[in-house]
């Protein structure tokens, strides 16, 4: 369990649930929870509100531009 430092400028753990990715050094979680939002994965009636779906998308294409720009992809 990860504890916040207060005396630093606020973060906010996106990371929800329990991914492995929390544990490993430049992992990547799939499963983002928006911050100020109801986490509303994995249940009977789990949905992703468009906008948030929307910048998910735009975060995972993100993340593969500078996954395929990195030296050792190359």
């Amino acid at each position: 369990m990860r504890e916040k430092d207060e005396s630093k400028e606020k973060s906010h753990d996106l990371a929800t649930g329990s991914t492995t990715a929390k544990l490993l050094p430049n992992a990547i979680n799939f499963g983002p929870a928006m911050p100020g939002k109801k986490y509303t994965a994995h249940n009977a009636l789990e949905y992703k509100e468009l906008p948030d779906l929307r910048a998910d998308m735009q975060m995972f294409t993100e993340m593969l531009v500078r996954i395929g720009n990195l030296k050792q992809m190359q």
